[in-house]
């Protein structure tokens, strides 16, 4: 499902600005930009998370380990 709302977005995009007169080469440019994107965002994201997940953990150990 994900990869048709995907197709649909992109072919919407494209549609959009050849309406505009953007350039072709222009057009493959964003597109190409906004998949790149849509990789390293999520991942970002994640590597974000787990780094404050460790953080976390490492103050509930100080914190037990002092009040022990």
């Amino acid at each position: 499902m994900g990869v048709l709302l995907s197709i649909l977005i992109i072919l919407n995009l494209r549609n959009g600005m050849a309406l505009s007169n953007m350039s072709g080469h222009m057009q493959t440019g964003v597109i190409g930009v906004l998949l790149i994107l849509s990789v390293l965002i999520p991942n970002l994201a994640t590597g974000v998370q787990a780094t404050l997940n460790r953080r976390k953990a490492a103050q509930t150990a100080a914190i037990h380990h002092v009040s022990s």
